[in-house]
């Protein structure tokens, strides 16, 4: 039997994450992305428009205390990608979507608390926006 990954548990890093977004690219790990000042916001989509409404509901929230990070599968294309989220990042070796249980065609979201263990597990925009809506008073 297959174990799943939940929530309360420490996130699961994952190495070759290649940068594309503006600039010059990179390799990082997702350990490479936790700080004990914010949490991270992950968000495995099949492209970077499927991001979109997900990233627009992060909009509110101050930027010294939220980060996010887009996850696009293997398949995706290595070109550079605007976004308005922190990183874009390509699964070079589907190491991310392995470790985190997502298939390439699945868009899923998982928030890294500061202490770097998983605070939420949803689908969408508005799962994300109930976890934090239990976290921050003012938004």
């Amino acid at each position: 039997m297959t174990r799943g990954i939940s929530k309360l548990e420490t996130a699961p890093d994952a190495p070759k994450l290649l940068h594309i977004g503006p600039g010059e690219s990179y390799v990082k790990t997702l350990f490479s992305l936790y700080r004990p000042w914010y949490h991270t916001v992950l968000v495995f989509v099949p492209s970077p428009a499927d991001a979109t409404q997900i990233l627009a509901a992060l909009e509110p929230y101050d930027k010294g205390v939220i980060r996010s990070a887009v996850i696009l599968p293997s398949s995706a294309p290595a070109s550079p990608v605007v976004s308005s989220a922190d990183l874009v990042l390509l699964d070079q070796d589907n190491h991310a979507y392995s470790a985190y249980l997502v298939e390439a065609t699945q868009t899923k979201v998982f928030v890294i608390r500061p202490d770097g263990v998983i605070g939420a597990i949803v689908h969408g925009a508005e799962g994300m926006k109930k976890y934090f809506s239990m976290i921050f008073l003012d938004v």
